[in-house]
């Protein structure tokens, strides 16, 4: 069991904060944009509803998030302030840092992003991964809503990386890891293969498709079931096989009759205007389906595309 400590306990979230706006809602709660009456600090609060969890204890994930982010210091990760309980309903209250809104809703709201704000976030969004790498943490569920986002006064961006739940300290030599990870469309070819000795190569497949949603708006694969993820995968950088991907044939779900799609190139997920070969080289390095050649984070961050920024 891990340690976690409750910094402050309060008996209800009225009693500490001013609730603004409700900034979403899932199955095991909500997140709400309130004010610290006492500090006048805007904060987002979490609020998880612990009896839905009656018989499991404390949610894994809440644990899991906590653990992560109380050791995790970085100026593009989420600063996760407090931790507090609320006695008259059982539930869990989860104190952050407050930016503007997601990604996903930023994409909603200024599409089409400037070439050098998309620069910006991707810069920051590869910085906060390479530090997650460096402290030896997969975060497993990169995408557009786990990434927060606010314009500075000077009209640049400030990203940060969020939501923990499924982060996973990973050792060397790997460990086996569960394939229940990662939103469908942002997940790796390997997991959807069966491969339980992925790597951090997991987290920069998913920035490449959020590079991608970022230029187009749309996530890059977008299927419903992951079978079919995986053939919209394969219609563009074709079939793999043993000598496109050494060790394919040995996971657990690879199939040798998979259909023999040929590759017709990343540029096909792109408008039929985009003209950046910086992009599209860095773009081609993030999404390989052979993840033992997928770039790494911090080669990545040294790619020319970033020269300036």
């Amino acid at each position: 069991m891990m340690d976690i400590e409750f910094q402050t306990k309060v008996e209800r979230l009225e009693d500490k904060f001013q609730k603004i706006k409700m900034l979403g809602e899932g199955t095991y709660g909500h997140v709400t944009k309130c004010q610290d009456k006492q500090t006048k600090e805007v904060v987002a609060v979490k609020k998880i509803k612990l009896e839905i969890f009656q018989g499991d204890g404390f949610p894994s994930s809440s644990m899991r998030e906590i653990s992560t982010l109380k050791k995790m210091k970085h100026e593009n990760i989420v600063i996760l302030k407090d931790v507090q309980f609320q006695f008259d309903e059982n539930s869990l209250l989860m104190v952050f840092e407050c930016l503007e809104c997601d990604l996903k809703q930023y994409l909603e709201n200024e599409f089409p992003i400037q070439p050098i704000k998309i620069k910006q976030i991707m810069k920051q969004i590869l910085q906060g991964v390479d530090y997650c790498h460096q402290m030896q943490i997969m975060h497993r569920d990169l995408k557009p809503q786990n990434i927060l986002v606010s314009t500075k006064a000077n009209n640049t961006m400030s990203v940060k990386i969020s939501d923990f739940g499924l982060a996973k300290t990973f050792t060397t030599p790997l460990d086996k890891y569960t394939k229940e990870i990662a939103t469908l469309w942002y997940r790796a070819p390997e997991v959807m293969l069966g491969d339980e000795h992925y790597s951090i190569t997991i987290d920069i497949w998913a920035v490449g498709c959020i590079f991608i949603e970022l230029i187009t708006k749309r996530p890059p694969f977008h299927a419903q079931s992951q079978i079919d993820q995986l053939f919209q995968i394969f219609q563009i950088f074709g079939t793999p096989n043993e000598q496109t991907y050494p060790g394919i044939s040995k996971l657990p779900d690879y199939n040798e009759k998979f259909p023999k799609f040929q590759a017709q190139g990343i540029q096909k997920l792109l408008p039929s205007n985009f003209n950046d070969p910086e992009a599209l080289d860095l773009l081609s390095n993030l999404l390989v389906l052979d993840p033992s050649r997928r770039i790494f984070s911090k080669e990545a961050l040294k790619h020319p595309y970033f020269n300036g920024v």
